[in-house]
């Protein structure tokens, strides 16, 4: 006896729903697995020399006033405060490819230079910022350019630094910029490229 369309067309669903449900979860359990075979070789990883490591170094040549108002000695004050900090950009590695890469040993004092690196790029965004709404454009290109070339890969910083180059009809420095991206390890990379589209 045939089969209703209706009901043929059901257990072929059923069947294929099923099928898919269990190709799912065999993918959802390989990955799992290597997620935790990854996680058991960061525990077991070794404390290695991490002095070879890209540090960042605040410079004094930083455009720091010595009569700010409120706002800009609150943004002085907390750059201040990472002066003798050490600072790393690990941002584009996650927790566990920073244990296997250094060592879990080391993962708490990275972790924290990591975390001084992400405080910079909010105080160099913030500084540049100010300087712009005040109509400081040398001060914020200053600041901008020493992000640049101390391989701060934020938007904001090659965004504002972008504009001020495209005011000034600097096309050769807007091509210089363009190159250092080519450098970026960061997870923005294509956004911040997609700037010079524009």
């Amino acid at each position: 006896m045939k089969l209703p369309i209706f009901l043929t067309m059901l257990v072929t669903f059923c069947l294929w729903l099923s099928y898919e449900i269990d190709k799912s979860q065999k993918e959802s359990d390989k990955q799992n697995k290597a997620f935790w075979d990854r996680e058991k070789l960061a525990l077991k990883s070794t404390k290695v020399s991490i002095g070879s490591l890209p540090y960042i170094s605040l410079s004094n040549t930083l455009p720091i006033e010595a009569n700010p108002d409120k706002e800009l000695a609150a943004i002085q004050n907390k750059l201040k405060a990472l002066m003798d900090a050490d600072i790393i950009n690990l941002t584009y590695l996650s927790n566990t490819d920073i244990r296997i890469m250094y060592g879990s040993n080391n993962f708490e004092y990275l972790s924290k230079c990591d975390n001084n690196y992400i405080k910079l790029c909010n105080v160099l965004n913030s500084w540049a910022k100010y300087h712009i709404s005040h109509n400081n454009y040398e001060y914020a290109k200053k600041i901008l350019e020493y992000a640049v070339n101390s391989d701060i890969d934020s938007i904001g910083i090659y965004q504002k630094l972008l504009s001020i180059y495209k005011s000034e009809q600097a096309s050769d420095k807007i091509e210089q910029l363009y190159k250092k991206t080519h450098n970026l390890h960061s997870p923005a990379k294509e956004q911040i490229q997609s700037l010079f589209s524009d």
